[in-house]
């Protein structure tokens, strides 16, 4: 876990809580209606800037170009999400101060309030029944959080978030052709979220992810 991301967790945990994380007026404008959306009926009775920090707790970082999917006008900020919600985070300190702090600008609705995936037939796909391959986690990482030390657990649960908010897509069926023939005649199931395609292939009562890449490679 990235060291921002541990004192982030770390400070939302404690008695600083609302002097280190700030949240201002714009990222609330925001969180709100989102948190209505998403939770219609669910009263928030210590507010919504104790909402956030709850979220903070415990959270993944997201880097571009996964986070620009939410924030596609994000700069220097910081991308840290907990399902649902993402937040951007920058860092600051007063003058005079070495303690770090935190201004929570920005929020939104990062994964919808969707558990399973659509199928064409009757049962759901679920995400519990998904097995991430060591290859699809490697190649997740290397093309969409490059640069990033992020461990095993933290891309998988990441992964998931994103596919568990994907939508199945056909491609062309001559592309499909030749990848079946070139993947050695197996038959897989494109998944696809924003940026992301996810590659899957059935086996038994399970769902293996094969590879995870760019949703506009089409190559052959």
């Amino acid at each position: 876990m990235d060291s921002i991301v541990a004192d982030v967790c770390q400070v939302a945990s404690s008695s600083e809580s609302a002097e280190r994380i700030i949240i201002s007026s714009g990222a609330l404008e925001t969180f709100v209606p989102f948190w209505n959306e998403y939770f219609p009926k669910q009263d928030v009775p210590k507010g919504f800037g104790y909402a956030i920090r709850r979220f903070l707790r415990n959270c993944l970082q997201v880097y571009p170009p996964l986070s620009t999917l939410w924030f596609p006008h994000m700069t220097v900020e910081h991308c840290l999400v907990h399902r649902p919600f993402g937040f951007l985070v920058r860092t600051f300190t007063y003058e005079g101060e070495a303690i770090r702090r935190y201004l929570v600008t920005d929020s939104a609705i990062c994964f919808p309030s969707k558990k399973t995936l659509s199928e064409n037939t009757e049962s759901s796909l679920e995400i519990s029944r998904v097995i991430f391959t060591d290859h699809a986690l490697t190649r997740f990482k290397e093309r969409f959080m490059p640069g990033q030390t992020v461990s095993r657990e933290d891309a998988k649960n990441l992964a998931a978030f994103c596919l568990s908010a994907s939508s199945e897509v056909v491609l062309d069926k001559v592309i499909k052709v030749h990848r079946i023939i070139k993947h050695g005649f197996v038959d897989v199931r494109y998944f696809v979220w924003g940026s992301v395609r996810f590659v899957l292939k059935k086996e038994f009562n399970q769902y293996l992810v094969l590879t995870i890449e760019p949703s506009q490679q089409q190559d052959i």
